[in-house]
């Protein structure tokens, strides 16, 4: 039996094992079928684009985001040394996150800037799908208020049920007390941070 006629589902479960870099890196360019299998496979599963080479980020941002990018539900972003400025040069292709009218959950990891990830929370207020935020390694800068900007920002989401936030500052940091009142958000995970007991109601 040839591997081309495994089924499609059968097919989606094999790279669920792989990033989207690995993906690419193994089947981009072989034929027609596996062109057609990992556009549907990014068009119904994750896009992690975790170590992604700058080669294979040009392919999936040049051959597939252009027809996918109204139709994916999960994202994974990352700027560290494994995929430098990464996320910058999707922001340069003009993929602006309220376009990602499907997008369900987003994870960004290491974010140096709060300038852009606040420019990114904001324009995820437009998309009625969305519930789910992780930040990860967030470097928390030393102005409070910038911070507190961005919490606002984040609880001002919509329909946000979920969120997680993980700074990468060695010490812990005093969570800010959000001034807006998010009645959809159910689950609030922080990493590094306190937060007095007082507070918590607020959350």
């Amino acid at each position: 039996m040839l591997l081309e006629k495994l089924p499609a589902e059968l097919w989606f479960e094999i790279f669920k094992f792989f990033n989207t870099d690995e993906l690419l890196d193994s089947y981009y360019g072989l034929n027609n079928h596996f062109h057609s299998l990992l556009f549907n496979y990014f068009r119904k599963c994750i896009v992690n684009l975790q170590s992604s080479s700058k080669t294979n980020l040009n392919i999936f941002y040049e051959h597939y985001l252009p027809m996918l990018y109204n139709q994916i539900k999960l994202l994974r972003l990352y700027n560290n040394d494994d995929s430098p400025q990464q996320i910058n040069l999707l922001l340069s292709q003009n993929f602006t996150l309220d376009r990602f009218i499907s997008l369900r959950s987003l994870s960004l990891s290491h974010i140096e800037s709060i300038e852009i990830l606040y420019d990114m929370t904001t324009r995820l207020r437009h998309l009625e799908e969305f519930t789910r935020l992780t930040i990860n390694n967030f470097t928390l800068p030393e102005r409070d208020q910038s911070i507190l900007l961005l919490i606002n920002s984040i609880w001002s989401l919509p329909n946000l049920s979920y969120s997680q936030f993980d700074i990468a500052n060695e010490n812990e940091h005093h969570f800010p007390v959000p001034q807006i009142y998010s009645p959809p958000l159910k689950h609030v995970e922080l990493i590094n941070f306190y937060c007095r007991q007082r507070d918590l109601v607020h959350l």
